[in-house]
């Protein structure tokens, strides 16, 4: 699948949940369904997936860490 693909599935995904509807592709459980059965143990179709950034500063702690000097970014890494 391709990075376009995946965000084009993502906003969907959000859009969905965001209203509560379950009538998607899948029929399946909307993001927020998902997310509260997984953090409730229960069984999940997939586990919702959540990429959050990070802090600026936390490449430098990184580079301590041993993280490439050449990694500046979230695209060069």
């Amino acid at each position: 699948m391709e990075f376009e693909d995946l965000k084009t599935e993502q906003r969907e995904g959000l859009k969905v949940a965001l209203e509560g509807r379950t009538d998607t592709k899948t029929s399946g459980p909307t993001l927020r369904e998902r997310f509260q059965r997984a953090m409730h143990y229960q069984s999940v179709d997939r586990l919702p997936n959540f990429e959050f950034g990070y802090w600026a500063e936390a490449l430098t702690v990184w580079h301590k860490q041993g993280l490439p000097e050449s990694v500046t970014n979230q695209k060069e890494a």
